[in-house]
């Protein structure tokens, strides 16, 4: 029972930094799309 509960408890901390790296990724994304929609508009 232990075992289980530490296998999905590493398994919440996972899911937890990659929405922390996928947020971070979709600001970037975000910020590169808008410099991209700026040179288009010139």
């Amino acid at each position: 029972m232990k075992h289980k509960k530490k296998i999905h408890h590493s398994v919440v901390d996972f899911f937890d930094s990659l929405s922390i790296v996928l947020g971070d990724l979709s600001l970037r994304l975000g910020m590169f799309g808008e410099e991209n929609q700026v040179v288009s508009y010139e």
